[in-house]
């Protein structure tokens, strides 16, 4: 189990912040894959990971592209959307992320 090798997990609620560790809890990175499309909230869900990053944390993000391709086969994945690269990153930059 992953207790075993050392590392601490535990469920959350990423759209609500609340989690299984103590809030003033911080991260020096944070990995999000495909998972940022299923979550209705992406903009809570983003300034909850805004939040939990130091200063300097790094959020490394990815996620299905161009939402001219949502289609069914999305919807029945569980998708809410896709994202284009400039929307994502307008979105990003609103809660206060630094592109690199």
């Amino acid at each position: 189990t992953l207790k075993k090798k050392g590392y601490n997990a535990g469920f959350g609620d990423l759209e609500n912040g609340k989690f299984f560790f103590s809030k003033n809890k911080k991260f020096d990175t944070i990995i999000n894959v495909n998972v940022l499309e299923h979550i209705k909230s992406d903009s809570k869900t983003l300034k909850s990971f805004y939040n939990l990053l130091t200063g300097s944390g790094k959020l490394i993000l990815l996620t299905p592209s161009h939402q001219f391709a949502y289609s069914e086969i999305d919807k029945n994945l569980g998708h809410f959307r896709r994202y284009d690269l400039g929307a994502l990153e307008k979105k990003l930059k609103k809660i206060g992320f630094e592109i690199k």
